[in-house]
């Protein structure tokens, strides 16, 4: 199964639960699918830890940490 399958099944489980797809293999295709999918957010390896708690504070509907 790869991420995408995963979130499609969390959806389908756990619809209110926020999903962030985190790949080592980026294209846009994929970015935009998962966000298609519902995904909160989308980041690609290697990432910095202020792009996580972006994505992280997004997902959770809180302000930015800045």
């Amino acid at each position: 199964m790869d991420g995408l399958e995963l979130q499609r099944r969390v959806r389908l489980e756990r619809p209110e639960l926020a999903v962030i797809v985190i790949s080592a293999h980026y294209d846009e295709a994929t970015r935009q699918r998962a966000l298609d999918q519902g995904a909160a957010g989308f980041l690609n390896k290697p990432f910095d830890a202020s792009s996580y708690w972006e994505k992280i504070d997004l997902a959770l509907g809180e302000p930015s940490r800045d």
